[in-house]
């Protein structure tokens, strides 16, 4: 018979108050950081199914929120890449920017995402503000996209 283990909960006030700003996802301000790629997978978008592949990028070092906070390094920005053409975006520029990705965090050889996992690379990040879609009308809260993948030099 498995030994079980009566646990007493204690209410304890930890002396402070919690609002929603408090707890919001920071949003690193516009500008250049150097990243590790963490993990890279491959799925398909929510509302149309298009493949992407989805790079894990963490910050290899402290930046400032648009709140003017401090990020510690860790921090991560999920970049998600569509990898079939659609709208305007063409196959060419598809691959365009998976090979920027390859040369800042590989250099020249075969594209694998493998060769990716815990390189460091430099990422210019745009941060994008609050908006709502004219077509949809959903409301979206400011957040980043990495628009830029560089070596790390």
């Amino acid at each position: 018979m498995p030994e079980t283990t009566d646990t007493q909960s204690e209410i304890i006030d930890l002396g402070f108050d919690v609002s929603e700003a408090d707890v919001l996802r920071p949003v690193l301000q516009s500008g250049t950081y150097d990243f590790t790629i963490a993990s890279t997978r491959k799925e398909p978008s929510r509302q149309k199914q298009i493949p992407q592949l989805l790079v894990v990028y963490r910050l290899a070092e402290p930046a400032v929120d648009s709140q003017g906070r401090t990020v510690n390094p860790g921090f991560t920005i999920i970049q998600r890449y569509l990898l079939q053409p659609t709208g305007g975006l063409t196959m060419e520029m598809i691959q365009r920017r998976i090979k920027e990705i390859h040369f800042a965090a590989a250099g020249e050889g075969k594209v694998t995402t493998e060769a990716w996992i815990g390189k460091v690379v430099r990422c210019r990040v745009n941060m994008r503000e609050a908006h709502t879609d004219p077509v949809s009308g959903v409301e979206y809260g400011e957040t980043n996209e990495i628009v830029r993948v560089m070596p790390k030099k």
